[in-house]
């Protein structure tokens, strides 16, 4: 695993380290060429063995650039652009073979971004993806209106920073993000907290899924997600500390319990622990939620007699909220893959030909402290 650049708040850094996976050491690796002067909030794309780097932010602003590292070399070289580049930073990006997908993002005014920007990697040019309206769309090209009940629908995502672009199968997942107010996305009820939104390439429309499962990612943003079996994997963020999994052929969120987290592996039966997050399963709410329903909470008492007192998060479905008190270990279980501090802005990657990933760095939530550690799940 490479880690390239980054900022600790003082100190812009533009070094390369790599991590080897089954040694577990660091090392520094130099690099030479026309080394880019940013440091933190760039898109990137591997592509016939060249790493990619557009944009981000350095010592002197925003970086309108386009860059390339040979990756057997470690030889930087810079490339001139055509066409329309965006000029934002903390935009989503993923890559498709020779294309690099950019969605929203925040100018160096504060003005934010609804368009997907494409980089042609062979050409060095960039364009904007032409999407689809329909009737769904006023002039503004925002939703005005859906059907309640339906699992699909059409809508233009509103503009946004810090979510995250994925790419499976030639089609677009992108969910979370800051919005214009400044509060977490979603703020309104057309992206409720279980939507994700999907871009078929060969289609280019925005459509919205309403997804079911595991309560799902709560209001985030500066999370990493990644690809992986067909599933969309989303580690950390702002409001949720644990690993939540998406299989996309269903749309369907999963919370993988008893499998372990960086402090090691824990029965499912073994007690728990105070300020634990965990699960309980709580009455669902009637329509298309019937039966029981796993809800987040948070362990605020350990009792002597066995039981424990909690605290209910709202989670779509279910009727209870707030606080409960004597509850069975029978009716808790421990949340999926959790990382201890809590962390945003995280590097995750999945390990080739393995069934595990690795999680580096962040920022801790609670006090804002830069963090190195280094997991692998």
């Amino acid at each position: 695993m490479w880690v390239l650049f980054g900022n600790n708040s003082t100190t812009h850094h533009t070094a390369l380290h790599e991590y080897e996976t089954t040694s577990y050491k660091w090392c520094a690796r130099k690099m030479t060429g026309d080394i880019p002067t940013t440091s933190f909030s760039h898109n990137y794309h591997l592509y016939k063995n060249y790493l990619y780097v557009w944009g981000g932010h350095g010592k002197r602003g925003f970086v309108g650039r386009l860059y390339k590292m040979n990756c057997k070399t470690l030889v930087w070289q810079s490339l001139d652009v055509r066409g329309t580049p965006p000029n934002f930073i903390s935009s989503a990006s993923c890559g498709n073979g020779s294309k690099m997908y950019c969605f929203g993002g925040k100018s160096p005014t504060g003005k934010l971004s609804s368009e997907v920007y494409v980089l042609d990697l062979d050409t060095h040019t960039w364009s904007i993806l032409s999407v689809e309206l329909d009737s769904y769309y006023d002039d503004t090209q925002q939703c005005v209106h859906r059907r309640s009940r339906d699992q699909y629908w059409y809508a233009r995502p509103i503009a946004r920073h810090s979510s995250s672009l994925d790419c499976i199968d030639d089609v677009l997942y992108m969910f979370g993000g800051h919005d214009t107010v400044g509060s977490q996305i979603p703020s309104n009820e057309i992206e409720s907290p279980n939507v994700v939104f999907m871009l078929p390439l060969d289609n280019p429309r925005w459509t919205v899924v309403c997804c079911s499962g595991e309560p799902p990612p709560m209001k985030i943003y500066g999370h990493a997600t990644f690809a992986m079996k067909g599933s969309l994997l989303c580690i950390g963020g702002f409001k949720s500390p644990h690993v939540h999994v998406l299989d996309v052929s269903k749309f369907v969120w999963t919370a993988p319990s008893e499998v372990g987290s960086s402090r090691g592996r824990e029965g499912k039966d073994s007690p728990l622990k105070l300020n634990e997050m965990t699960q309980i399963l709580t009455p669902a709410q009637g329509g298309k939620h019937k039966g029981e329903i796993w809800a987040e909470c948070r362990i605020t008492r350990v009792r002597s007699d066995g039981l424990y007192d909690v605290h209910i998060s709202p989670t779509p479905g279910s009727q209870q909220r707030g606080a409960m008190t004597g509850v069975p270990r029978s009716r808790l279980r421990r949340m999926s893959v959790s990382l201890f501090p809590h962390r945003c802005h995280p590097i995750a990657l999945p390990i080739v030909a393995s069934d595990r990933f690795i999680v580096f760095g962040g920022i801790q939530i609670e006090n804002n402290k830069i963090l190195q550690d280094t997991h692998l799940i």
